[in-house]
């Protein structure tokens, strides 16, 4: 992958590069090994676990904090809301990656 114009993709005054699982970048931040918290067609964290995700990241988006790369924190009592809100908001064959802890 180079650093050409076409493997990146451009959010505001961030980029985010195109990557593989243990290997991703956005921005200054590095992203390594399977990302454990995923979104993908369960409500339920345990039912969302043995979704693979392939090979790489290409129909994935992160939600997190500001700036992009800090964790957001959601209240505990929430998390199924959350997680109805997400699924009833992306498309389909997306996966929503996320760094969020839930206190």
């Amino acid at each position: 992958m180079g650093n050409n114009v076409t493997d990146r993709f451009f959010f505001r005054s961030i980029s985010i590069r195109r990557c593989s699982i243990g290997g991703c970048s956005i921005g200054d931040f590095q992203l390594g090994g399977t990302p454990g918290n995923k979104i993908a067609n369960s409500i339920t964290e345990a039912g969302d676990l043995a979704f693979g995700l392939g090979d790489n990241l290409k129909s994935t988006f992160f939600i997190g904090g500001i700036p992009a790369g800090d964790w957001a924190n959601v209240d505990a009592d929430r998390e199924t809301e959350f997680r109805q809100l997400v699924l009833k908001l992306k498309p389909a064959q997306t996966v929503a990656l996320y760094l969020v802890h839930f206190v």
